[in-house]
C-alpha cells in the first residue's frame, strides 16, 4: 500500500481478504487507485497515515476516523466481531482525538495523542 503525499491511497498484491478496501477480494496485479473506493465509503479523499499487517489495512483520516478492511479472524479490524471487510470501516475508537496506528501480522494498536 502507498500513501502519496496528497494524501491518495494505491495499492497492489494479495487482496484475498479485502485487505486492499477495494469492495471485492481479487488480488490487484497492477498498482490501484484506493482512493476513490475508500472515498465512497469513508466520506474523505485525504489520507494522514496507513498502517498494514499480514492481512488488514488500517488508514488515520484528515477528519479524525479511523478506518480499516480485511482478514478480521483474531478481531484485528477493532469492529466488535471477527466479519471479515473489503470495503473500509470505522473502527469505533470512542473519542475524537487524534491517532497514529501500527500493526503487525494479527493486531492493530491505536495511539492516542495527548489530551488537550
Amino acid at each position: 500500500v502507498f500513501l502519496y503525499d496528497d494524501g491518495s491511497v494505491w495499492g497492489c498484491g494479495g487482496n484475498q481478504y479485502g485487505q486492499l478496501g477495494l469492495e471485492h477480494n481479487c488480488n490487484a496485479y497492477y498498482v490501484a487507485p484506493m482512493t476513490p473506493t475508500w472515498a465512497k465509503w469513508v466520506n474523505t479523499t485525504r489520507v494522514l497515515q496507513i498502517a498494514t499487517g499480514e492481512e488488514h489495512t488500517v488508514a488515520v483520516l484528515d477528519n479524525g476516523r479511523v478506518v480499516t478492511c480485511g482478514q478480521n479472524d483474531n478481531g484485528q479490524l477493532g469492529i466488535g466481531n471477527r466479519d471479515r471487510i473489503a470495503a473500509p470501516i470505522d473502527i469505533p475508537a470512542g473519542c475524537h482525538r487524534s491517532f497514529s496506528a501500527a500493526c503487525s501480522s494479527k493486531s492493530t494498536f491505536l495511539f492516542l495523542s495527548p489530551q488537550e
